[in-house]
């Protein structure tokens, strides 16, 4: 339910449902279309025309039958002692006088998600201790990995974000396949606020997250690398205190973007494949 309130009255447009101190406002059909149409657009002049369209479609209607539902629509909340909701602008059209707060949608980490997405590893990275300890003393809002493939990216960006999960909610949003922004919103959209509507923008993804102290990993960036920059710039300046590491072949050269170069594997001096797999990464700084 994404639900708003003003004065004395909640309302959410999706279940269509307005209530006056937890009791239930009835309004035709009709009439709460009118609502929304206005009260979606608090203090703004919307036009009979816009009004029009909104509730009936196509369907061609005068204004009479406008003005029937709005006397109906009016009366319910005169009867509530909300005289003046609707006002009335000469030759333009009506605006909707209250001043509405919205309260987060249901669908914001907090409420969905509230230990993010990551797995905890099968196993521990080998030889990961300093480069965690200075991650640890060294926090960054914006970090990418750097390297090239095959060099243990994920790995340690997945190996970080468990290091720090037990304070802040980690998200883990896999882009190897994404291709556009389309597709860049679509998957953080997925992992923070489990779905992935097209209309999805940064501006909505950080209204969402808010203040909330989360740390988002965005692995695999190098094919929208451009994108992911503006995403990842944008994003962090419009939170309180969230983090976004991303995993690329390239820096993503964001504001503020701290670059850590993985040079790739320590190899032991044999070919021996168990001693292969423990060969630690190493990052320069």
């Amino acid at each position: 339910m994404n639900s708003s309130s003003f004065g004395e009255f909640a309302f959410d447009l999706q279940a269509r449902q307005v209530t006056h101190l937890g009791e239930r406002v009835h309004l035709g059909s009709r009439a709460f279309d009118i609502f929304a149409s206005l009260a979606s657009r608090p203090g703004e002049i919307v036009t009979k025309d816009e009004i029009i369209k909104s509730v009936w479609g196509s369907t061609h209607v005068d204004e009479g039958a406008l003005r029937v539902h709005l006397v109906a629509l009016r009366k319910a909340f005169d009867d509530k002692g909300a005289t003046g909701i609707i006002r009335n602008v000469a030759g333009k059209g009506y605006v909707f006088a209250a001043s509405v707060t919205r309260k987060p949608p249901l669908d914001t980490p907090v409420q969905q998600a509230q230990e993010g997405n990551l797995p905890w590893p099968r196993r521990p990275l080998v030889g990961r201790d300093a480069v965690l300890a200075r991650w640890a003393h060294e926090r960054h809002r914006l970090a990418t990995i750097v390297g090239p493939g095959g060099s243990g990216k994920t790995a340690l960006a997945i190996a970080i974000g468990n290091l720090l999960r037990l304070e802040k909610k980690v998200f883990y949003v896999d882009l190897t396949e994404a291709r556009d922004e389309g597709d860049l919103l679509s998957a953080v959209g997925k992992a923070l606020l489990q779905h992935s509507r097209t209309t999805l923008t940064v501006a909505r993804i950080a209204d969402a997250v808010g203040d909330d102290d989360i740390m988002l990993i965005l692995d695999g960036c190098e094919h929208i690398v451009d994108d992911v920059a503006t995403f990842a710039e944008t994003f962090v300046a419009s939170t309180g205190s969230a983090m976004v590491l991303a995993t690329s072949r390239e820096p993503l050269r964001s504001l503020g973007e701290r670059v850590r170069h993985l040079t790739g594997l320590d190899l032991p001096g044999n070919d021996d494949a168990e001693c292969l797999e423990a060969s630690p990464p190493s990052l320069t700084f």
